[in-house]
């Protein structure tokens, strides 16, 4: 229906107004943290007489875990940051620590080894280095119990909290120094169950890695430097740029990138986890079972009868949360997690491998003879071949569990908000390996066509 409404102003002193309706079946009248308020006009009506029920509002804010316990935001006074769920798992990052990269305001996350699968290691900080020893990390706890997060699956995870003044670390004491992480990991809930699963599967690529002179130009840069400074060019035909224009015998006048030949374009990774979630009042569940793995970026790696070179890194990761009201009063947790990783590897470090590939000058040599002896020189008796392919191998394995076990005993009877709560946790770790161990031998053509051996070939005792 149509309505006509004017306003009239009536009182020129005190700011009041005359409704004029016309065609109105009802007039809603609402404000904030009140009832509407529904008038059916008869005439005129007095807005000054017209009484809203007060009416208490609900609002949800988001609980923040602080030391043993929540607040929500407009309790929290001091430096925290908090990153979901739902930020962590944005990207299919395989390690926590990469998942954690740029999420939270003064939290700094440093790699220092590289991200070989199984062996990446990083550096935390909050708001930078606070004490001048090297115990200058945060203090890690993992459902309010101090342990390794590491080999957490991110799926597993609820919500990491960062708290990094002085006011947030104070319940932590000396420990907190240098901040606190708190991860926060997932629980059921009273509700329909849910299932979830995640498949995920893609490539890593090397990045930023040195691009080399080729032979041509390294032997011209490298007589011109020996110019600069007075000195002659060796006669040696190897150091006459003429020699590396493709029609030389490549075995006497090599141009290798030594990068390219034994590093691939990209490996695959791929990750699966199956999660179930719900519960009802009385019990709640979170279950988490995952597998990962990472392959590596080496060539050459399958010459072998009976075992592969190739890095290697998967892990399986299993979670259990339960909580469980006992009546009233009472309320038990009990948390179950596990993993078990295993790395394979080449009996040759990576260090020692990209060492190797580093210094390699690309005229130095080839990578083989044409009758697969591996080439090698005075100077240069690490081939890379060699290095990946004929050392060995090396496996390891490892087993980790937590446990965690918790009671709340709720003393509302002897006083408003008096609980108890007794929590229990242990951590268990083992690992072992497999080492297998070979040797290989290098050859460097001579003039005469003769070869000069360095080392010996001894394979792999299986």
């Amino acid at each position: 229906m149509n309505s006509v409404m004017r306003m009239k102003k009536y009182n020129q002193n005190i700011k009041r107004y005359l409704m004029i309706l016309s065609m109105c079946t009802a007039l809603v009248f609402s404000s904030v943290a009140q009832e509407n308020s529904k008038q059916e006009p008869a005439g005129q009506i007095n807005v000054d007489t017209i009484q809203a029920k007060k009416v208490q509002l609900t609002i949800t804010e988001p609980l923040y875990q602080i030391g043993y316990g929540t607040c929500t935001q407009s309790e929290l006074t001091t430096a925290v940051s908090v990153i979901s769920s739902k930020d962590l798992i944005r990207t299919p990052f395989v390690s926590i620590e990469n998942a954690l990269v740029g999420k939270a305001s003064g939290l700094s996350v440093l790699r220092n080894l590289g991200d070989e699968p199984g062996f990446a290691s990083y550096n935390m900080y909050i708001r930078g280095t606070g004490t001048e020893n090297s115990m200058n990390s945060p203090y890690i706890l993992v459902d309010d119990v101090e342990r390794k997060f590491s080999q957490l699956d991110i799926h597993e995870i609820e919500s990491v909290t960062v708290l990094k003044d002085g006011a947030s670390n104070a319940q932590y004491g000396q420990r907190g120094a240098n901040g606190t992480i708190l991860f926060t990991t997932k629980r059921g809930f009273v509700g329909k169950p849910e299932i979830e699963l995640i498949a995920q599967a893609g490539t890593q690529q090397p990045v930023n890695l040195p691009k080399f002179l080729q032979s041509k130009e390294y032997v011209t840069l490298y007589n011109k430097a020996l110019q600069n400074d007075g000195l002659l060019a060796p006669s040696d035909n190897k150091y006459n740029p003429d020699m590396y224009n493709g029609s030389q015998n490549p075995l006497l006048y090599p141009d290798v990138d030594w990068y390219d030949q034994f590093l691939k374009n990209n490996a695959l990774q791929q990750q699966y986890k199956l999660m179930f979630r719900g519960g009802t009042e009385t019990i709640r569940y979170f279950i988490l079972l995952g597998y990962m793995d990472q392959k590596g970026l080496y060539k050459y790696t399958d010459l072998n009868n009976g075992y592969d070179t190739n890095i290697d890194y998967n892990r399986i990761n299993l979670r259990s949360n339960l909580d469980a009201t006992v009546n009233k009063t009472l309320t038990v947790s009990l948390d179950l997690a596990g993993n078990i990783e295993n790395k394979n590897m080449p009996n040759s470090s990576a260090t020692d491998i990209f060492t190797t590939l580093s210094s390699l000058l690309p005229n130095a040599m080839p990578v083989q003879y044409a009758d697969t002896m591996l080439a090698g020189t005075s100077q240069f008796q690490k081939n890379p071949l060699g290095m990946i392919a004929h050392t060995g191998y090396r496996q390891d394995r490892g087993l980790g569990l937590q446990i965690k076990a918790k009671a709340v005993q709720d003393l509302e009877i002897i006083t408003p908000g008096l609980k108890a709560e007794l929590a229990m946790g242990y951590d268990g770790a083992s690992s072992f390996g497999l080492y297998k161990t070979a040797s290989y031998a290098t050859y460097e053509l001579q003039s005469d066509g003769t070869y000069t051996q360095y080392g010996q070939n001894v394979p792999v005792s299986m």
